[in-house]
């Protein structure tokens, strides 16, 4: 990364894009069950849930990210039964965005190969052996 400042700087903005773009869809999410959030409610909880759910001891996080989110955010008001719903809402929006992610990555490699530089890793582990 200290040799690439550009990489690292493209990484960070597009990490930042991307749970900003999340945050936007928790919103709207919460939105359409009705969970009365100001946008900075959401900003503030749902990285705090997600880093809790990021915690290994479960697969994915299930259990973790719904007990989170129902604590957390009744702690806010919100009924157990919404922040559930939320909960699993936004496992089941991740689950698909990276079922969708893979298939394009088969797709990919299926119609153009591997990247070279994996080829190249594959071909030395061989000759190694």
């Amino acid at each position: 990364c200290l040799g690439h400042r550009g990489v690292l700087t493209k990484t960070i903005l597009i990490s930042i894009l991307n749970h900003f773009v999340f945050l936007v869809c928790i919103y709207c999410l919460g939105r359409g069950l009705e969970i009365q959030l100001a946008f900075l409610d959401y900003i503030t909880v749902f990285p705090v849930i997600n880093a809790i759910a990021a915690i290994p001891l479960t697969p994915g996080g299930i259990g973790t990210r719904e007990n989170a989110a129902v604590y957390i955010l009744g702690a806010l008001g919100v009924p157990e039964a919404q922040a559930f719903s939320i909960s699993i809402l936004i496992y089941g929006t991740i689950l698909i965005w990276a079922l969708l992610g893979g298939i394009v990555y088969m797709f990919f490699v299926f119609l153009v190969g591997k990247p070279d530089e994996l080829k190249r890793e594959i071909q030395a582990a061989k000759a190694q052996r």
